[in-house]
C-alpha cells in the first residue's frame, strides 16, 4: 500500500490539464496517458540527421510504480496533468518500506510507501526534512524533497564525507565530521556547509 492511513488538511485538490508538445515534456511532468498517469523520471531529446526532432521519455506510473517508456515526435501532443495544491509534511522516520509523516499545522500523521520518492533520494528521508505531497484519489502520488537537504557529517577526509545517512559524496577539504552540510537534490552534489 502507497497509504496506510490518510487524513489530509481539508483542502479541496483540484486538477487540470495542458496540451504539450512532445518536445516541450520534461522531467518531473505529470502525463495523463492511454496507460495512466505518468511521470517523467528521464528526458532526452534526439534530433536526427534526417526527420523530426522525438523525445525519449522514461516514466513511472505515479499509482502503480510501473515504468514505461515512450518516444515523442515533437509534432505529438500529450496532456500534462497538474494537481493543486501540494502540502508539505515533515518526515518524522522511516520504518521499512514506510516514510512516516506529521502535518506541521493539524498534526495530522500518514504513512507513505517510499516507491514514490525516487531511489538516490530516499536517504535523504531523515527525521525533520518536510516534503511536499500531491494527492490523487486520496493517494500520495508525488513527494518532492526540498532543492537543498541539510545532513551531519560523520567523517570527513579531506576529499569525500560519509554522511549521518550513510551517503558518500565529494567535498571540499575544509568539511569536517561533526559539521552540517547541505546537498543538493537535483544533483545530489555537495551545496555547503551549515555555519552554527
Amino acid at each position: 500500500h502507497l497509504l496506510r492511513r490518510h487524513n489530509p488538511p481539508s483542502v479541496a485538490i483540484q486538477r487540470f490539464f495542458a496540451s504539450l508538445n512532445g518536445n516541450a515534456v520534461k522531467v518531473g511532468h505529470v502525463l495523463e496517458l492511454e496507460e495512466g498517469l505518468y511521470k517523467v523520471t528521464k528526458s532526452t531529446i534526439v534530433k536526427p540527421g534526417k526527420g523530426g526532432a522525438f523525445n525519449n521519455l522514461d516514466l513511472v506510473n505515479v499509482l502503480t510504480s510501473r515504468k514505461l517508456t515512450k518516444r515523442l515526435r515533437s509534432s505529438e501532443t500529450v496532456h500534462r496533468a497538474s494537481f493543486s495544491p501540494a502540502v508539505d509534511y515533515d518526515v518524522l522516520y522511516t520504518d521499512g518500506g514506510q516514510v512516516h509523516l506529521m502535518h506541521g499545522e493539524s498534526y495530522e500523521q500518514i504513512s507513505v510507501g517510499v516507491e514514490v520518492v525516487e531511489e538516490r533520494l530516499r536517504p535523504y528521508l531523515v527525521d525533520g526534512v518536510t516534503l511536499s505531497v500531491t494527492f490523487y484519489e486520496g493517494k500520495p502520488v508525488i513527494v518532492d524533497l526540498p532543492k537543498l537537504v541539510t545532513v551531519g557529517v560523520e567523517e570527513a577526509d579531506g576529499k569525500s564525507a560519509r554522511l549521518e545517512n550513510g551517503v558518500v559524496l565529494q567535498v571540499p577539504p575544509h568539511v569536517k565530521g561533526g559539521e552540517k552540510v547541505t546537498v543538493n537534490m537535483e544533483t545530489g552534489e555537495y551545496h555547503g556547509r551549515v555555519k552554527e
